[in-house]
């Protein structure tokens, strides 16, 4: 790899961001204008969140539909907070398969519908299947900036949602999550649940800080092709840097709500800047570019996620061509087998999960690199007909 190389995501806040953020004092309880008058309780991750609001339902063991093409961290939640789970299928849009849901929904007791790659789920759909007695979940671990429409955000349709926040998420801002209650009465015991999360002392803060600064860098080129990239790729297997798989638990380190709260305008920046290039490349590329079409919703273009045969051929095609893209969610079929999934329960999800692929859109791509991307993909398809 070479200093040229374009890391697949991009960890945009600089060291004095972080810096500043770890030693203020402001106030962590500021209002976000992006939730309006919606109260977010923030913690340390997405699936701290998701398992709050399981475990504040009441004592029932309750079935928890969610689609098999999803995140090892979702699987957990569902059985750290003692429920089990139905595997529902997805279609080729990479959203839930209403055909499934129909024929599991009777045995379902809560939903959770994930805005995969932040394009909306199509929630009133779902609702018309469920019922309006069934609790939905939404899982918006992608689609902070996301709309259904003008005013309504990601989030706001069901009985609560989660968000993620965090290194290679959108934003970028450490390791930070909230929970926002849209029917509160839902979820008795929430309060109770949240109470008892731990806080995060001034030594375990300065690790995280620090620990975050480092990633930062190091994720960026030209140090990410020179160095980064190959460096964890030998040691993936052995560490896992980035939390994937852990589950630790905590209220969250005060540096990342400050930095999450200071720089809302910057984010809307950033998502401007992946929209105008996920546009373009769906312009060029309009039959595999998977996403939303519905005029009234305004996805973020938090990932750029196409659909084509031959992934892993292009995948390593664009590597040598200086383009790290990702197989996102391609092992989630192996890591919802811990939870009791089995072969044949979701046969869309097993096929789907070998054709995706994502390239990066991030703000350090320009529009003539989104044009070479095209460029690369086109050629590649023609080649395989």
């Amino acid at each position: 790899m070479s200093y040229k190389l374009i890391p697949r995501f991009h960890y945009t806040l600089s060291l004095w961001s972080y810096l500043s953020a770890f030693f203020s004092t402001d106030d962590t309880d500021k209002p976000v204008p992006y939730f309006g008058k919606r109260k977010p309780y923030f913690h340390n991750s997405g699936r701290t969140g998701l398992r709050l609001l399981l475990a504040s339902i009441g004592e029932k063991r309750l079935t928890v539909g969610v689609q098999a093409y999803t995140c090892h961290s979702v699987f957990k939640a569902i059985h750290k907070a003692g429920h089990d789970i139905m595997f529902i299928d997805i279609d080729e849009h990479f959203q839930m398969d209403l055909q499934d849901l129909k024929k599991k929904a009777g045995d379902i007791d809560v939903f959770i519908i994930t805005h995969t790659f932040g394009n909306l789920e199509k929630f009133d759909d779902i609702r018309e299947v469920t019922g309006q007695d069934k609790l939905i979940i939404e899982d918006c671990a992608h689609a902070y900036g996301s709309y259904y429409s003008k005013g309504c955000i990601a989030g706001s349709k069901g009985d609560a949602s989660i968000f993620s926040f965090g290194l290679g998420k959108l934003p970028p801002v450490g390791q930070l999550g909230c929970t926002m209650l849209n029917q509160p009465e839902n979820f008795p015991f929430f309060d109770k649940e949240y109470k008892k999360l731990q806080k995060e002392g001034l030594k375990n803060s300065l690790i995280h800080s620090l620990k975050t600064m480092v990633f930062s860098l190091a994720m960026k080129k030209p140090l990410y092709g020179m160095v980064t990239r190959r460096l964890g790729k030998k040691l993936d297997t052995r560490f896992d840097f980035i939390d994937k798989f852990g589950f630790h638990e905590s209220s969250g380190f005060a540096a990342d709500k400050r930095l999450f709260q200071r720089n809302s305008s910057r984010f809307q920046k950033l998502i401007e800047h992946n929209r105008k290039n996920c546009e373009t490349l769906r312009d060029r590329l309009p039959t595999l570019v998977i996403g939303n079409t519905n005029p009234e919703e305004k996805p973020n273009a938090y990932i750029a996620a196409l659909r084509v045969d031959n992934r892993d051929e292009l995948f390593e095609l664009l590597l040598n061509n200086q383009i790290e893209a990702g197989k996102h969610f391609y092992q989630s079929l192996t890591w919802a087998k811990e939870f009791g999934y089995q072969t044949g329960m979701c046969p869309k999800t097993e096929i789907l999960r070998e054709q995706i692929i994502t390239v990066p859109i991030h703000i350090s791509v320009s529009q003539d690199d989104i044009r070479a991307i095209s460029e690369i993909i086109e050629e590649h398809g023609k080649s395989k007909t």
